[in-house]
């Protein structure tokens, strides 16, 4: 049976803000551990088709 995402994102949306995540993490630090090479041009391509860098 595949999950119903909508549900899912949904889902962790409401646990993240129940949980108050984001008062808790300094999103302004680099995330421990670091990103891999990889994954920092993952985030550095997902963040330029967003237009957030």
């Amino acid at each position: 049976m595949i999950p119903n995402l909508y549900l899912t994102y949904n889902l962790i949306h409401e646990l993240y803000d129940r949980a108050g995540l984001d008062m808790a993490i300094d999103y302004t630090r680099d995330p421990v551990p670091p990103l891999s090479e990889s994954e920092e041009i993952w985030l550095n391509i997902l963040l330029q088709k967003q237009g957030l860098c």
